[in-house]
């Protein structure tokens, strides 16, 4: 029986679908230094943040703390330059004035080629990750706390600027069509791994289709849903993406996820050794993907927003 070796792998949501590598934990960023006692309200960034910014192509989530208790707020991200509301967000906040973790902006716009989907750049609604690179790369966004939708911006109880930055994921992974082009939602056509490895030697990953699971704990087996099982992806380096089939036409209906592990049982020469398990968290019907290495060691959970 396969089985989850490596440690815990305790994403932040369930079922993400998207490009997104993540090294061990989520960075954040602060509207305002905590301070304790501090009642001003402040707004907590997390996600794939560096000191250069949001990875673009990655989700952005939120928290608020030091709030009014039983208080209606509402998280708007804005572009600086242009003054276009990309997300909005209304939350509230429990008896000790603060918020759990909500998603604010999911894979940076990039929607993919679901049916239905609206692809509108102007409207940060992108259908390919370059596309999103090419337009955002540079920009900066505000995330701003106002009393309610109604507010002006110039009425901002709090706010916090984002940088938005390219960052070259060693590996990059996203379920996606035939064309290797993003996918959240199947509706009785084949499913498709999507997947680039940047380093200078090919690699072989083991891939399962499971049941979705929100926590993967040490121990947990892998049973493939598939008829055939899990599946070996011989991966070359460069910059060239390998689109695989993972399940012919028709998708059996429910939430799914994509693990992906180092080598497997097979290597092909020459191949880059790794410790690290891969798992690429996805549901057919949700709407993003997160990646973690670990190495050897448990993947510790972000840290809790309050």
């Amino acid at each position: 029986m396969n089985s989850i070796a490596n440690g815990s792998k305790n994403p932040l949501a369930v079922a993400l679908l998207g490009a997104t590598l993540l090294l061990c934990g989520f960075g954040f960023l602060s509207s305002t230094p905590a301070v304790a006692g501090d009642p001003t309200p402040e707004i907590l960034l997390y996600g794939d943040l560096t000191t250069d910014g949001l990875r673009i192509g990655s989700d952005l989530y939120f928290a608020v703390v030091n709030g009014e208790p039983s208080r209606l707020y509402t998280v708007v991200l804005v572009d600086e330059a242009y003054g276009e509301v990309a997300s909005l967000v209304d939350v509230k906040t429990n008896v000790n004035g603060s918020t759990g973790r909500h998603r604010l902006w999911t894979r940076t716009g990039v929607e993919g080629c679901d049916a239905g989907a609206v692809h509108d750049p102007a409207r940060y609604r992108f259908e390919k990750f370059g596309e999103a690179e090419t337009i955002l790369d540079g920009r900066t966004f505000q995330v701003v706390l106002l009393d309610d939708a109604t507010s002006a911006f110039s009425d901002a109880i709090t706010e916090v600027d984002l940088p938005m930055t390219v960052v070259t994921s060693p590996i990059s992974a996203y379920p996606s069509d035939g064309a290797g082009c993003l996918r959240t939602q199947l509706e009785q056509e084949p499913l498709h791994l999507t997947i680039q490895h940047e380093a200078l030697s090919p690699r072989v990953f083991q891939v399962f289709v499971v049941a979705e699971q929100a926590t993967w704990l040490p121990g947990d087996p892998l049973s493939d849903v598939r008829p055939g099982g899990p599946q070996m992806i011989a991966v070359p380096a460069g910059a060239q993406p390998v689109v695989a089939l993972l399940w012919a036409s028709p998708v059996t209906d429910g939430d799914y996820q994509i693990v992906l592990r180092d080598g497997g049982s097979v290597t092909l020469p020459p191949f880059l050794d790794a410790t690290a398990d891969f798992v690429a968290e996805t549901g057919v019907s949700h709407s993003g993907t997160t990646y973690r290495e670990c190495g050897n060691t448990v993947c510790p959970p972000p840290p809790p927003p309050v």
